[in-house]
């Protein structure tokens, strides 16, 4: 294992500011320190911006809110091509690179190669299970990793090809594999047993670029090819959104649920970025929004609700997705305090029916039922890293973000 030491300081006045009207803000390399295409994106408990770089290969670029730092070979990394950004539950950066996985632990930087255990040292995916196993994708297998053993999974194992380009969990705890532009499916691994899945059982394309499991639990597959699209399975049923019937076009490239339940699919087809809120479809792209470009290759959101754009030609903030169901609630009439927190949070200013606690996951991991003005909830219990309250009053829904430290 090779260790580097960077430090990082971080504007934590952006940490927690509140909503604003929708308004979308672009960063490219002609107004910022967005470098190239955005390739990998990631924003971690301090609200900070992860921005990776592949194709062009300068490394990665931190932004704070404020300024923007680049790092690369010279101060961490062990390659200046990065697909794929991760923060774990607690709270460590990792990085994908083509030639090797690199963990920033907030100063040390540490590079972990086949030497310690990995499969393969160009790594294309990151997923943390419910278990806390770290699971790295690469393009000649799986590497599963509880903190001192690794576990690889190849072809031989049961995986339909060795290119994991994306991985997942679903609520019964089964971990999902996608393969990418090879045409290989979708695989399932329960512990024991492998199965793939493939257009023959349901799937729109065998070409599966993005999995999402939401928080019902159904799985939502991002596919590519002419005729492609997305594909909904719900453990039994397989439902199809071929372009012009849900997603911008066909070839869908990344997925995000976020905080409100909604389902977020990028696209690479100059078809721009499409939203599904289980009711509606709406397509943002160059010529009905501000949104950066119409080819979008990762999207995520942050503590404050907003949601990011990675693309061809950078990165767009959208702001104020409309975090109040029912707009007659004030956001600012219910306060949540310590946020963050290591042991309790306490929510004052309605009356509550009931609370509920949503992991990255989009896993309710905590309930409360509630008829009064205020509410504390032991969390001291929770991983550490980012939730979502989801707060029920007589009027409606509301949401805010807390982090757990």
């Amino acid at each position: 294992m090779i260790k580097f030491t960077l430090f990082l300081y971080t504007n934590l006045a952006i940490l927690f500011c509140g909503f604003t009207q929708s308004t979308w803000v672009n960063y490219t390399p002609a107004n910022s320190g967005v470098k190239s295409t955005v390739r990998a994106l990631e924003i971690d408990h301090q609200n900070r911006i992860w921005i990776g770089y592949e194709w062009s290969a300068p490394g990665l670029t931190l932004y704070d809110g404020n300024s923007w730092t680049t790092i690369d070979t010279s101060n961490g990394l062990s390659d200046n091509r990065v697909h794929v950004i991760f923060e774990d539950n607690s709270n460590n950066i990792w990085i994908g690179t083509q030639n090797g996985l690199d963990k920033f632990d907030g100063i040390n930087w540490t590079t972990y190669t086949t030497i310690d255990g990995l499969v393969y040292n160009y790594v294309i995916s990151i997923y943390q299970d419910t278990n806390n196993n770290l699971w790295f994708g690469t393009v000649n297998g799986v590497s599963k990793f509880d903190g001192i053993n690794w576990t690889n999974y190849s072809v031989s194992d049961g995986l339909a090809n060795n290119y994991v380009y994306a991985i997942s969990q679903d609520n019964q705890g089964d971990m999902w594999f996608t393969y990418g532009l090879n045409a290989s499916g979708a695989t399932k691994f329960n512990g024991v047993n492998w199965t793939t899945y493939t257009t023959t059982d349901g799937l729109i394309s065998n070409q599966v670029n993005t999995i999402l499991c939401d928080h019902l639990g159904n799985l939502w597959f991002g596919c590519y090819g002419l005729s492609a699209g997305i594909s909904m399975f719900d453990g039994i049923t397989w439902t199809s959104y071929p372009s012009g019937n849900g997603p911008a076009c066909h070839n869908v490239w990344t997925s995000k649920e976020d905080s409100q339940n909604r389902l977020w699919f990028g696209t690479s087809c100059h078809g721009g970025t499409s939203m599904y809120n289980y009711s509606n479809w709406t397509i943002f792209d160059t010529t009905n929004s501000g949104i950066v470009s119409n080819n979008i290759l990762e999207i995520a959101e942050d503590t404050s609700g907003n949601i990011w754009f990675g693309g061809y030609d950078g990165l767009s903030k959208f702001s104020n997705v409309n975090s109040i169901i029912n707009e007659n609630i004030s956001f600012e009439d219910i306060k949540i305090f310590p946020n963050p927190t290591n042991g309790e949070i306490n929510i004052v200013g309605q009356k509550f029916e009931n609370v509920e606690i949503i992991n990255l996951h989009g896993q309710i991991v905590k309930k409360t039922d509630v008829l009064n003005e205020k509410v504390k909830i032991d969390v001291s219990n929770l991983s550490n890293g980012f939730y979502t309250l989801r707060i029920k009053t007589i009027d409606g829904i509301i949401t805010k973000k807390f982090v757990k430290e």
